[in-house]
C-alpha cells in the first residue's frame, strides 16, 4: 500500500500544473511552519532559533512523499521566511539576501540529503522495519541535521547576527530544533499520507476512550499539577502503538509533543525546572526517546506481522507442494499397487486354471468311460444269432445306458468349461492386458450401466418379472479405479444375486400381495444393494462371498459370486459384506477404498 501511494504521487508530479501548484502550496506551508517555530525560539534575534522547528519535518516529509521535484517549494519557503526577517532587521538589501540564500540552501541540502538516504536505503513506506527506523533516526534525523545547523549558524555569525559567546548555544538549539522537527512531524505526515487509516474502524474503538482519558489525566498531572509523572506517557504511547502500530505511534507522539511544548513554553510543567538553557531542552530529550521507542515498537510489530504473512504464504505454498508431491507419490504407490493387483490376478487365474483342470479331468474320465463303452458296443454290434442268450441283450442295453450318461455328462461339463474359459478371457485377462492408467470417474454412471445391463442389456436376468427400483445416488460419489470393466462385471453379478433373491420370494409367496423392490444407494465410497427378497440362510450367509482362493466353487453360479468378491477385494482393495434375514431382505455392501479416491 505505501509503495502504491508513492507511485501515485510520483505519477501526479509528472503533470506540470500539479507540480507547480504543489510547490507554491509548499512555499506557504514551509513559511507558516517557520513562523510557528519562531514563536518557540530565541527571541530578540533577526532569525529565531528554536528547539522545535516544524518546517524541517515538513520539508523532509514532502521529499519522501512527492520526490525531489518539490525542492523549489522547500527552498523558496525557507528563503521567504529568512529574507523577510533579515531584511526587516537590516539596513541594506544585499547582505540579508546573501545570508537568506545561504541559510535556505543549508536547509534544502539537509532535506535532500536526508531524503536521498531514506529513499536509497529504506524499504517502501520508510518505517516498516527496525532498520528503516534506525536509518530515519541516525542518518536522516541526527547526521543530516548537522548540515543546516552548521551552514546556518556559520552564515549568521559571519553576517553578525549571533555573537561569538552564543555560537555553541545557538548551534545546539538550531541542531536540536531541526532534529525535533524531523522526529515529530516527518513520521506523522509520511505515515498518515502513505498508509491507510483504520483507527476509526478498529475493533479497539472502546480502548480509544481509555487512551484519551489516560493522556488527559497524565497531561494534567504533569503540566498543571507539576507532578513528576512525565514518564507515564511512555506506557500510554506503547499501548497506543501496540494497538494501532505506526499510525498510533506517530499520532500519540505528536499529541504529547504538542501539549508538552505549549505548556513548557508558557512556563508550566516538569521541564521548566532547568532555566540555565532553553527550557525545551529537557523536553526535547524526552520526546526523542519517546519517538525512538514508539517507532521501534511499531516496526517490530510490523515485521512480526509481515513475517507471519510471509510464513502463512509459505505454508500455503508448502501445502500445495506437499499436495502435488503427495499426488505424485500416490500415483507411484498406485502404480505399485496396480502391479501388485496384476500379480494377484495372475495367482487368481492360476487357481481358476487349476479348477478348470480339475473339471477337465472329470470330463476326461467321463470321456474314457464313454470310449470304453463304445468299444464294447462295437464288439457287440455284430448280428445276434438266433436264440442267443438273453444275458448278451442285457449287457447291450447296459452299455447303451452308460454311453448315453457319459455323453450327457460330457455335454454338461463342456458347458462348464466354455463358461469358465469365457469368464477368464472377458473379465480377468482383458482388463489386465489393457492400460493400467487410473481413471477418476463417478460411481453413479457405473451403477446406471449395470442396472441397464441386468434389465435391458446383454446380461438381462432370465426370469421375467416386474420389480420396483429405488435409486439414491450421491452426486459426489467419485472414485478412481483401473479400467472399470471388471468393477461393472462384479456389480452385475451381485445384482443378479439380489434378483435371484426376489425371484425365490415370488415363488414362495405366490398369491400373497408382494411388491418386489430393489434399492441401490451410493454414498461417498459405499455402494449398497438391498432387496426385500427371500434372502439367505444364516449358514449360507457365512460362505456366500467366499474367496475363490480359499476354495474353488462347486457350481457355475458360485463361481460368479466368488469372481465378484475377488475382483472387488483383490483388484480394487475393496471390501464386500453381506447382511440378510431369511424371508425378509438381502443387503450387499461394497466399500471402495480411499487409496483410489
Amino acid at each position: 500500500m505505501p509503495m502504491q501511494a508513492i507511485q501515485y504521487f510520483e505519477k501526479k508530479m509528472r503533470g506540470d500544473f500539479f507540480r507547480w501548484y504543489l510547490n507554491i502550496f509548499l512555499v506557504f506551508i514551509i513559511f507558516s511552519n517557520a513562523e510557528v517555530g519562531r514563536l518557540l525560539g530565541m527571541q530578540g534575534q533577526p532569525l529565531a532559533i528554536s528547539a522545535v522547528w516544524p518546517a524541517t519535518g515538513f520539508s523532509l516529509a514532502a521529499l519522501l512523499i512527492f520526490g525531489t521535484s518539490v525542492w523549489p517549494g522547500i527552498f523558496f519557503g525557507n528563503l521567504c521566511y529568512n529574507l523577510l526577517h533579515l531584511f526587516v532587521s537590516g539596513t541594506t538589501f544585499f547582505g540579508p539576501l546573501v545570508t537568506a540564500l545561504f541559510v535556505s540552501a543549508g536547509s534544502l541540502l539537509q532535506a535532500l540529503f536526508a531524503g536521498s538516504v531514506m529513499r536509497r536505503f529504506s524499504s517502501p513506506g520508510y518505517f516498516n522495519t527496525v532498520r528503516d527506523v534506525f536509518i530515519f533516526l541516525v542518518p536522516a534525523g541526527i547526521v543530516a541535521c548537522f548540515i543546516a545547523s552548521s551552514v546556518g549558524i556559520t552564515t549568521l555569525y559571519v553576517y553578525g547576527v549571533i555573537p561569538t559567546k552564543l555560537i555553541a548555544y545557538a548551534w545546539s538549539t538550531f541542531f536540536i530544533g531541526d532534529m525535533m522537527g524531523v522526529f515529530i512531524f516527518t513520521p506523522l505526515l509520511v505515515v498518515w499520507c502513505l498508509y491507510p487509516s483504520y483507527i476509526l474502524y478498529s475493533p479497539y474503538r472502546k480502548e480509544i476512550v481509555g487512551m484519551v482519558f489516560a493522556m488527559v489525566v497524565v497531561g494534567y498531572l504533569c503540566f498543571v499539577a507539576n507532578l513528576p509523572l512525565v514518564l507515564f506517557f511512555i506506557p500510554i504511547s506503547l499501548w497506543i502503538t501496540y494497538r494501532f502500530q505506526l499510525r498510533g505511534a506517530t499520532l500519540s507522539v505528536f499529541a504529547i509533543a504538542l501539549t508538552s511544548i505549549i505548556y513548557t513554553s508558557e512556563g508550566y510543567g516538569t521541564f521548566v525546572v532547568n532555566t540555565i538553557f532553553n527550557p525545551l531542552f529537557g523536553l526535547v530529550v524526552f520526546l526523542e526517546i519517546l519517538v525512538a521507542i514508539t517507532l521501534i515498537l511499531a516496526a517490530v510489530i510490523n515485521e512480526r506481522d509481515s513475517a507471519f504473512r510471509i510464513l502463512e504464504g509459505q505454508n500455503i505454498d508448502l501445502r500445495r507442494a506437499v499436495e502435488i508431491y503427495s499426488n505424485q507419490i500416490g500415483g507411484v504407490y498406485a502404480e505399485r499397487a496396480i502391479r501388485k493387483k496384476i500379480a494377484t490376478l495372475c495367482t487368481l487365474v492360476a487357481h481358476i486354471a487349476r479348477y478348470a483342470h480339475a473339471q477337465l479331468k472329470i470330463i476326461n474320465h467321463a470321456t474314457l468311460v464313454g470310449l470304453e463303452s463304445l468299444k464294447k458296443l462295437s464288439k457287440l454290434s455284430r448280428p445276434l444269432p438266433v436264440h442267443e442268450d438273453s444275458d448278451l441283450e442285457i449287457e447291450y442295453k447296459n452299455c447303451m445306458t452308460a454311453i448315453n450318461a457319459s455323453l450327457e455328462s460330457i455335454s454338461q461339463y463342456e458347458d462348464k468349461v466354455y463358461t469358465i474359459s469365457s469368464r477368464i478371457h472377458e473379465q480377468l485377462i482383458q482388463p489386465t492386458l489393457s492400460t493400467t492408467g487410473i481413471e477418476r470417474i463417478s460411481i453413479n454412471p457405473i451403477l446406471e450401466t449395470c442396472l441397464n445391463s441386468v434389465t435391458n442389456g446383454s446380461d438381462k436376468y432370465p426370469a421375467h418379472f416386474a420389480f420396483t427400483l429405488i435409486k439414491e445416488l450421491d452426486p459426489g460419489a467419485t472414485i478412481q479405479v483401473i479400467k472399470p470393466e471388471a468393477l461393472k462385471r462384479a456389480i452385475i453379478i451381485l445384482l443378479h444375486l439380489s434378483l435371484r433373491s426376489l425371484e425365490e420370494k415370488i415363488a414362495v409367496v405366490k398369491d400373497v400381495v408382494y411388491t418386489p423392490t430393489l434399492q441401490i444407494t451410493s454414498v461417498d465410497y459405499l455402494v449398497t444393494i438391498r432387496d426385500n427378497g427371500m434372502g439367505v440362510e444364516p449358514l449360507t450367509l457365512k460362505s456366500l462371498l467366499k474367496s475363490f482362493m480359499q476354495a474353488p466353487p462347486e457350481s457355475i453360479s458360485d463361481f460368479d459370486i466368488t469372481l465378484a468378491h475377488d475382483l472387488i477385494v483383490y483388484l480394487y482393495d475393496g471390501y464386500v459384506s453381506v447382511d440378510s434375514k431369511l424371508g425378509e431382505y438381502l443387503q450387499i455392501t461394497i466399500k471402495l477404498p480411499k487409496l483410489f479416491s
